[in-house]
């Protein structure tokens, strides 16, 4: 059984588990699509993380009692009810884009043609959203590219850019500071807050791919999105 938490006056948070695994992220997943699909007008927002679901709402409409009973008498959801949309991000690993390549594949001891297609060729998911606004974590990273951050973070980090750090890989939505190593960048614009419809592209849960691209399609593409491209819509697997 989950544990429940009171956080202030207006949020519960639902833990699976004391760190993070990828059973505990998928069934905070799972929940969150439980709980969109009730529609519950008291409940304004969930948040699904690498253990936990949190659950803000409305004390005015909807008591921490109620809400405990409401989440008691949902049926179980497993990780496996967690599936999302599926993405195919274009990343460059190349020059500018990747300025940690060399040095990861000098500690890795591997060349840079094989960290590329270990890393291309892996197939991640979204263990969660957050850190800044549509940054995803992705599960799933290759046990030959794991590293820990690097010692001295970067005070800004290229929004697009792809980081590697432990166990996951993500992309970081804007230019921000960070500590990932770096080994490529994307042109998709992974937050957008004018994108109504959905301001980050990526969702807990979801599945992404990688397709490498030279620096050419890179800048081509740059200048698609920019003038208005859809990524929603180019992007889908």
């Amino acid at each position: 059984m989950p544990q429940l938490l009171p956080v202030g006056d207006a949020a519960l948070s639902v833990v699976f588990a004391e760190a993070y695994s990828p059973e505990a992220a998928g069934r905070a997943q799972a929940l969150d699509r439980q709980l969109a699909a009730l529609a519950e007008p008291g409940i304004t927002e969930c948040v699904p993380s690498l253990r936990a679901l949190l659950i803000h709402y409305d004390p005015q409409r909807l008591s921490l009692r109620r809400l405990t009973a409401l989440l008691e008498s949902l049926p179980p959801a497993g990780a496996a009810d967690a599936a999302g949309a599926a993405w195919s991000l274009p990343i460059c690993y190349e020059g500018e884009y990747a300025p940690d390549l060399a040095d990861l594949a000098a500690r890795l001891s591997l060349s840079e043609a094989e960290i590329v297609a270990i890393h291309a060729g892996g197939r991640y998911h979204a263990a969660m959203v957050g850190g800044y606004p549509g940054y995803p974590y992705l599960a799933g990273l290759d046990a030959r590219l794991r590293l820990p951050r690097r010692t001295t973070p970067r005070v800004a980090v290229p929004g697009g850019s792809l980081g590697i750090a432990n166990e996951f890989t993500a992309i970081y939505p804007a230019t921000v500071p960070g500590g990932w190593h770096i080994l490529g960048r994307t042109p998709v614009p992974l937050f957008d807050p004018l994108r109504e419809a959905r301001p980050a592209l990526v969702a807990a849960g979801d599945a992404i791919a990688f397709r490498p691209i030279p620096p050419a399609e890179f800048r081509r593409l740059d200048a698609e999105f920019r003038a208005g491209a859809d990524p929603v819509e180019l992007c889908r697997a």
